[in-house]
């Protein structure tokens, strides 16, 4: 079985303190898929204008969500 889809919560990944953020970047990396790695997705019970905001001020970038 193929995985094409891993969804993660935003809290628990995107969010994480600087070096839970390169632990997870690492582990990513290091995921050995039989075909191509799997789309990454991010979830959250948040409004979209929350997250975008919550996003942008975190990473002092705009963010296009679709």
């Amino acid at each position: 079985m193929q995985i094409r889809l891993l969804s993660f919560d935003i809290d628990g990944t995107l969010l994480l303190p600087s070096q839970n953020k390169q632990e997870f970047y690492n582990l990513w990396q290091s995921l050995d898929f039989n075909e191509e790695k799997p789309l990454l997705c991010y979830n959250t019970g948040r409004l979209a204008d929350e997250t975008k905001s919550l996003i942008e001020k975190k990473y002092s970038h705009p963010l296009t969500i679709s």
